[in-house]
């Protein structure tokens, strides 16, 4: 699952690119290149190494990058470059019991999606009531670089692109 959510974050990033930006010498600049770093927790704290190109790479890639990248930060063997290419992070609490935190922008990134878990609730569809499984993101973003409006329109395409995979993976 965890491949899915960091390829259409590298998707959504390419229709926004400010949220893949970085400020230098109190100019904008837009990142040549999508890499979404994922906190990883360690015994003494977080470290948040990049699946690198997330945009280009395929799903297998990204779930290759993903596991090597956990077991090095497991074993301490992470790069420096695993470290700073990170342009856009991901901070997942799904594993737990959580239904909304704040993540802390990771700098010079100008954005983080918090993740929290999943949790069923009722909902109407075509007359009848479900059960539908739901999870409430959260974006933090630099505010010199992107607004509020730009903020929400990341989070509802993203929503979009989730809630449709054939689409947003195959291009179907």
């Amino acid at each position: 699952k965890r491949q899915f959510l960091i390829k259409a974050v590298a998707l959504n990033l390419l229709d926004f690119p400010l949220l893949n930006a970085v400020i230098r010498n109190e100019e904008i600049h837009v990142l040549p290149d999508i890499h979404v770093s994922l906190a990883v927790a360690l015994p003494d704290g977080l470290i948040v190494p990049a699946v690198a190109n997330a945009d280009r790479a395929g799903l297998a890639e990204i779930i290759r990058q993903r596991k090597e990248l956990v077991q090095r930060a497991l074993e301490g063997k992470l790069t420096r470059d695993d470290l700073e290419r990170g342009t856009f992070t991901i901070s997942s609490l799904a594993q737990y019991d959580i239904t909304h935190f704040t993540a802390i922008i990771n700098p010079p990134q100008s954005g983080i999606l918090s993740v929290p878990g999943t949790r069923e609730t009722l909902a109407m569809a075509n007359g009848e009531v479900t059960v539908k499984r739901v999870s409430t993101f959260g974006l933090g973003v630099d505010h010199r670089i992107i607004d509020g409006t730009v903020a929400a329109d990341f989070l509802q395409n993203l929503k979009w692109k989730l809630e449709r995979p054939l689409i947003t993976f195959l291009g179907l």
